[in-house]
């Protein structure tokens, strides 16, 4: 072999060397964590590709050993990003996602928002939502019912109830027409004590439901203080787990604030499966 062979062959292997270099990469996927996927508990800090989707605009960046920013990167609409780093230690930190989400716990706490990793190595994050945390598959629902007519409807037995409780996993089909065959549910309170309602909220801490009224044409609302005008500006607490315990007001508002309404009998209402016309309501929804 001849020495200018010889030489070929070594400039060959230098140049296969540093372009091996150049392509070495920190890569991985920031995604929402969830702690239930409908029939099993989730594992923090692991993704379940199928039900957790990634998270857009997180920032991720690499630092080199000396302190100086090796590189940076924003993650896309499927969570990936990708930081083009040359061979060595590094430490990764991301950035920037939304204020609600939080960094999830898990066995190994690996999962942190600053990560000390070598080029070559993936570096996932999971983020969850504190408000979503639930430690069983099977957790307690709540939810308004909407039946029509007034609150204190005499043979309206079966078709009173506006709040309700029932397991996640009870979710027998509807066998009939009444609002009892829906679920296996718990009635939380019913027309006479609350009348209508809509936007719900949960207290941890007390253990508490929060439900506020609402006007909604042909169902009624009742007419606690005795003025004529149906109780449209209240917030009540319930106990979820004592629904013997009826429903109290927490917070009512003044009528200057929300607006007034006439009584059930203003309003012509009458009994669920009765015609009504509630014409009082219509100008007002």
């Amino acid at each position: 072999m001849t020495k200018t062979t010889k030489l070929f062959i070594m400039q060959t292997v230098l140049i296969v060397s540093a372009v091996t270099m150049v392509e070495a990469s920190i890569s991985g996927t920031v995604f929402r964590d969830l702690p239930v996927n409908g029939t099993a508990l989730g594992v923090y800090g692991e993704q379940n590709a199928t039900i957790e989707p990634g998270v857009v605009g997180v920032t991720v960046t690499a630092y080199a050993a000396d302190g100086s920013q090796a590189a940076t990167d924003t993650t896309a609409a499927n969570g990936t990003y990708t930081l083009g780093t040359v061979a060595g230690d590094y430490r990764v930190e991301f950035s920037g996602w939304p204020a609600y989400l939080k960094e999830s716990p898990d066995a190994g706490r690996k999962n942190t928002s600053v990560r000390f990793v070598s080029d070559g190595d993936t570096a996932d994050l999971g983020l969850h939502n504190p408000a979503e945390f639930s430690s069983t598959t099977n957790p307690e629902m709540v939810s308004s019912i909407f039946i029509q007519g007034k609150t204190d409807a005499s043979n309206d037995t079966g078709h009173n109830e506006v709040l309700v409780k029932w397991h996640y996993a009870d979710t027998s089909p509807a066998t009939g027409t009444a609002a009892a065959d829906f679920v296996n549910r718990t009635i939380l309170t019913d027309k006479s004590d609350a009348g209508t309602l809509w936007g719900l909220a949960y207290d941890r801490l007390h253990k508490k439901v929060y439900a506020s009224s609402f006007l909604k044409r042909h169902i009624g609302l009742p007419d606690l203080d005795g003025d004529k005008n149906g109780d449209i500006g209240v917030i009540y607490e319930v106990d979820p787990q004592n629904p013997a315990g009826g429903v109290s007001e927490f917070f009512t508002f003044d009528d200057a604030d929300i607006g007034m309404i006439g009584d059930d009998d203003n309003r012509t209402l009458k009994n669920y499966d009765d015609p009504s016309t509630d014409a009082e309501a219509f100008a007002k929804v």
